[in-house]
């Protein structure tokens, strides 16, 4: 049996939004069980996560985890982006009256390192993450040979990811088994 180089890597935007609806209690899983359980035996050659840091402590506590485990973290700091804007003296401005809209802009970081991993010599994707967004990179990412295996909850999934990916894995199956003990 050859030995894969694979990479994994975990959109948390995508995946906290994916686990929200599995369990009522919101119990926290375990990301280490997660890979342990997709990597089997290959040579696991790189670990990063994205995530977006909001500044609160419990998003510094989990950075300072991910990084003593191994992870390279690439943290993403939150930005409000108004809905409406209005013309003040011929200058946009902010309209609080429609709203805030957070946004982080992962997608672009994830989809640039999709697109870079034949150049490490990966030979297998692991990708936590079901937006239809990296269609486009995982696309290129097969067409260099490289395997692709998606994981993420069924219903956001999208159906650009599933039709791509060589192998999807419904992580409502195996929530129960990557809970943190």
């Amino acid at each position: 049996m050859t030995i894969r180089k694979t990479a994994v890597l975990v959109d948390n935007h995508n995946l906290t939004k994916s686990t929200k609806y599995l369990s009522e209690q919101h119990r926290p899983f375990d990301l280490e069980k997660l890979v342990q359980n997709y990597v089997n035996g290959d040579d696991l050659i790189l670990k990063k996560i994205y995530v977006v840091d909001d500044g609160s402590i419990s998003v510094n506590r989990f950075i300072t985890y991910l990084s003593s485990n191994g992870w390279i973290v690439h943290r993403k700091i939150l930005k409000e982006i108004f809905r409406k804007y209005t013309i003040i003296n011929g200058l946009r401005s902010p309209d609080y009256s429609g709203g805030i809209k957070c946004k982080a802009d992962v997608d672009a970081i994830v989809s640039t390192d999709i697109s870079r991993l034949h150049l490490m010599g990966v030979t297998r994707l692991i990708l936590v993450a079901g937006d239809s967004d990296y269609e486009y990179p995982l696309s290129v990412a097969k067409n260099d040979g490289i395997i692709i295996e998606s994981v993420c909850s069924y219903w956001s999934m999208s159906k650009e990811v599933r039709d791509i990916s060589t192998r999807c894995h419904i992580l409502d199956n195996i929530y129960a088994d990557i809970l943190r003990s």
